[in-house]
């Protein structure tokens, strides 16, 4: 083995290299760096749009599901405290999957519409989400976990 192996040096990042800005000469209907570096981010807004929608059908099935309860036995569990935990979840792994703090808000937006619309009384006067207890410990306890900082 040689004693003096010699390294490349990496190209910067904000450098062209010169074999893609000869290409780009040479062919004019090549889109421009600029253009591509738009259409990678094309897929995040796209990410985002989606977290949204998670947000919302979670919202709509929290709204659903917190005044139930689940007997075991003799116990009878609050299907709305599972609610509960699962939404947060569900924002720290969209902010994962995104990689930013926004992923975890368009979860926590996506919440937060269909479950203050279920809040308020229907043309009827219907109401999804009653004045007890539970419905509180669900709106508050969801909403805490949402917007407690996470340590790390």
């Amino acid at each position: 083995m040689p004693d003096d192996l010699t390294v490349p040096d990496p190209v910067p990042s904000a450098e062209v290299p010169d074999a893609v800005a000869d290409e780009a000469a040479a062919d004019p209907a090549a889109p421009a760096v600029d253009d591509v570096a738009a259409r990678h981010d094309a897929p995040q807004f796209v990410g985002y749009a989606l977290l949204l929608v998670v947000g919302l059908v979670t919202g709509m099935f929290g709204v659903a599901l917190a005044p139930m309860r689940l007997t075991v036995g003799s116990v009878a569990l609050p299907v709305g405290l599972l609610v509960v935990v699962a939404i947060p979840v569900i924002a720290r792994g969209g902010a994962w999957v995104m990689g930013a703090r926004l992923g975890a808000g368009c979860v926590a937006l996506g919440w937060a519409l269909p479950t203050i619309a279920f809040v308020l009384a229907g043309p009827g006067g219907d109401v999804l989400l009653p004045d007890v207890p539970r419905t509180w410990i669900y709106l508050l306890g969801t909403t805490l976990l949402l917007v407690l900082p996470r340590e790390g």
